[in-house]
């Protein structure tokens, strides 16, 4: 109805689609379907287990990294821009309240926003990513971490812990990362408009 709206289906990419490039490709290549998605929930998918985060950290980022590249490469097939529209880590040992630490994290934030700004600068269709999520001043109320009505919204979903993947105004190191991941891509869209107009 508007023509100025991107339309996309909100697909968590091949997971979403019984593990299958076709019905992914399928799925996203109607006329009317603007852009590709993926999501990327490393702990959900048992690639990630916090308390044993030394254990299998290395191979979630080395997952993470395929799983990109993979979409990447079907986008491009589809002749279409995709966008990572959901992807996080719980903070370290799982913890939930604001002020835990979020070492791993960060890390993880910082190498996915490092091939996003890589893959950005040399033409991929990969347009943007949308971390999950912003907590900002809300917080979990409860010990079991549960939200309840009435409880502040926190960015995770209500069957989730309160805090799980939330992104608190007190996780300044995590903003930071954002921060400059932001800067990075705005520097690019910069050298790209200005090489059009010239």
């Amino acid at each position: 109805l508007n023509p100025n709206h991107l339309v996309t289906i909100g697909s968590e990419g091949t997971v979403g689609n019984l593990q299958n490039d076709e019905m992914f490709l399928k799925s996203h290549s109607s006329k009317y379907i603007d852009y590709a998605t993926l999501h990327l929930w490393p702990k959900n998918w048992g690639w990630f287990v916090a308390d044993k985060s030394d254990e299998t950290y290395p191979s979630t980022e080395k997952n993470a990294i395929e799983y990109i590249i993979k979409h990447i490469v079907l986008a491009n097939r589809l002749n279409k821009p995709i966008t990572m529209e959901e992807f996080g880590i719980p903070r370290d040992n799982e913890l939930y309240k604001s002020g835990t630490a979020t070492t791993i994290r960060d890390k993880y934030f910082k190498k996915i926003f490092g091939l996003v700004a890589d893959s950005a600068a040399n033409g991929s269709p990969l347009a943007g990513t949308n971390f999950w999520g912003w907590g900002g001043s809300g917080r979990g109320q409860n010990e079991d971490g549960k939200w309840k009505i009435g409880d502040p919204y926190t960015g995770d979903p209500p069957q989730e812990p309160q805090g799980l993947n939330s992104i608190f105004d007190s996780d300044i190191s995590t903003i930071e990362i954002i921060k400059s991941h932001v800067k990075q891509l705005r520097n690019l869209d910069a050298i790209r408009i200005s090489s059009k107009s010239n």
